[in-house]
């Protein structure tokens, strides 16, 4: 009868097995001592790069832990319980090769050799929710006939040491990670086969540092194969031609990556006739557009023609488009209206939509649901991809204030000392809105113009303020309609006290001064006018800078308080001042 082995016999003879199968690797030395006391550890296995175990060929070391058992429970499912404490101690030391080595009690030279290679990312997967425990049960692999092919888990073990570190581990992204890489290491041509036997990592780029985010087992990987990328043409009912590129892989699946910045995604299915499609929705309006119909006819009608095939029997399964929407038919829907609407104002279709601003995209979506659904009366501007509209809405109809019916049909008033007067929307127009409105109707303006009372001097004050704003316009963008709007909107302004028509003179004047066009007469009624305004330093500041005398600029120019040059500075007349003044 053979009395059954102690704990030091099992400990000796797992350790013995272990041994026995690293020796076969030329580029294994291992240092596994019996009885050791070293808490949590066993000893180490050193990796190097050339057989002959040489110093200048070392890789690295890697901490080991052994335990050697003779209960066959290892044998049926792979799992052995290890010790919460030692998992903490393998994480304060960056890891851990574990060894479960079953001894066949009847023959101690008959061993299993179980395995875990436990890194940092590993342990605290293991640990997360489990800190209070004192054991877990893990799972284990069961070590490779060849010792040349574990050779490769150690050194992915301590090839991965190098990213997994617990500045890495507790690296805490400011924004989700779209960047990610598998990594491992293996033999040239057989990275293949490393794969499917032994899992491998995956990480999250943040920069310069890799964050591991999942270890990834064998049986979660797909292996196929795939054809050579072939040019394809794409047609719906509906739709245009799209160009892309194809691919086929297990001789079923058919990819196609297609469209202006390959933002399309289309899967058919040969084998189960059915076909799902993807985008990312970049581009212009029309782009946009396009790949929405595009869309829209796969779910509704079935049609689809690749390279002249029709595929009309096959079912689309699945639809997604990205962006801020919550189905592709609401998608649709909107950027036919903003389509229509933006043609309607004369905007052109290239806005890249979905790089403009969040603010240029609120205010399109409030543009589109204010001619979708009309709310109350009222002016509004809005300002998106370099454009301005002044969009009026009276009685749920909305238009461009540059719009030939708002000049016959609607009428325009203010609230002055009381009383209504009839004025024109476009005294509201700033020197930045002429500039970045899409289009400007000049006649709509003249004819609205002519039907008002002029004489009115709160009015008056701001159909002159307009023609000003237009003066500032061209300066910044040199359209010479806007000088030819401005100076017919002040020949418009009826005659009235001496200091309005000397404003007067003076702001048709600076528009002859910018168009190369002051003739003798204007020169004397300038001179005459500033005879009459000596008690007026304003108005004679502004004449002496038309008529180019700096000397008496300056000199007026320096008696004014600090809030009123700022004022003049900002007025279009200060284009004709000298550098020193204006600095």
């Amino acid at each position: 009868m053979k009395l059954a082995l102690n704990k030091k016999q099992t400990e000796e003879a797992g350790i013995a097995g272990l041994k026995q199968y690293l020796i076969d690797s030329p580029y294994i030395d291992s240092e596994l001592p019996t009885n050791d006391k070293t808490p949590s550890f066993d000893g180490s296995l050193t990796l190097y790069s050339k057989p002959g175990l040489n110093k200048k060929d070392m890789k690295g070391i890697a901490p080991v832990q052994v335990k050697s058992i003779t209960s066959k429970k290892i044998l049926k499912n792979r799992k052995y319980p290890v010790k919460v404490a030692d998992l903490k101690n393998y994480y304060n030391q960056r890891g851990v090769l574990y060894f479960v080595v079953y001894v066949n009690p009847k023959d101690v030279r008959q061993t299993k050799i179980y395995y875990k290679d436990m890194l940092l990312f590993d342990i605290k997967e293991a640990l997360k929710g489990k800190e209070e425990q004192t054991i877990i049960t893990l799972q284990f692999e069961k070590i490779d006939e060849h010792v040349s092919d574990f050779r490769l888990v150690l050194e992915n073990f301590l090839y991965h040491q190098d990213f997994q570190n617990k500045f890495s581990l507790q690296h805490v992204q400011e924004k989700t990670p779209t960047s990610f890489v598998m990594k491992w290491i293996g033999e040239k041509g057989n990275n293949m086969k490393y794969m499917q036997k032994n899992s491998v990592f995956l990480y999250a780029n943040d920069g310069n540092l890799l964050i591991p985010v999942k270890r990834i087992k064998p049986e979660e990987i797909q292996f196929f194969t795939q054809s050579e990328e072939e040019s394809v043409v794409l047609k719906t009912k509906n739709s245009f031609e799209f160009s892309g590129k194809k691919i086929i892989i297990n001789n079923s699946i058919i990819e196609i990556v297609f469209g202006q910045y390959n933002e399309n995604y289309l899967e058919v299915n040969t084998e189960n006739a059915t076909v799902r499609f993807k985008t990312k929705l970049k581009g212009d309006i029309n782009n946009i557009l396009n790949c929405l119909i595009f869309m829209d006819d796969l779910n509704k009608n079935g049609s689809l023609n690749i390279n002249g095939h029709d595929l009309s029997s096959i079912k689309a399964t699945y639809a997604e488009v990205t962006g801020s929407f919550d189905s592709y038919e609401e998608a649709l829907n909107f950027f036919k209206d903003l389509k229509t609407i933006l043609s309607g104002n004369k905007i052109p279709l290239d806005i890249n939509f979905f790089e403009l601003p969040d603010k240029d995209i609120e205010q399109l979506n409030d543009l589109v649901n204010n001619y979708v659904f009309p709310g109350e009366d009222g002016l509004v501007k809005y300002e998106f991809g370099g454009y301005i509209l002044h969009i009026l809405t009276v009685n749920k109809n909305v238009m461009n204030i540059f719009e030939n019916k708002l000049v016959n049909q609607v009428r325009f008033s203010i609230k002055v000392n009381g009383e209504y007067i009839n004025t024109v929307p476009y005294v509201f127009l700033d020197t930045k809105s002429i500039i970045h409105s899409p289009y400007i109707n000049y006649l709509a303006i003249k004819d609205s113009i002519k039907d008002l009372n002029l004489e009115q001097m709160e009015l008056r004050g701001n159909v002159n303020w307009l023609a000003l704003n237009f003066i500032r316009a061209y300066d910044q963008k040199e359209e010479k309609e806007f000088l030819e709007l401005a100076y017919w909107i002040l020949e418009e302004l009826p005659d009235s006290n001496e200091e309005q028509n000397t404003l007067l003179l003076i702001n048709k004047a600076q528009i002859l001064k910018r168009r190369k066009r002051m003739t003798p007469s204007v020169y004397k009624d300038l001179l005459v006018t500033l005879d009459n305004c000596k008690d007026n330093p304003f108005l004679q500041f502004g004449i002496y800078l038309l008529l180019d005398d700096n000397v008496k600029v300056n000199e007026i120019f320096s008696t004014f308080d600090e809030d009123l040059k700022k004022d003049i500075l900002e007025m279009p007349i200060s284009v004709f001042m000298e550098d020193n003044l204006i600095e």
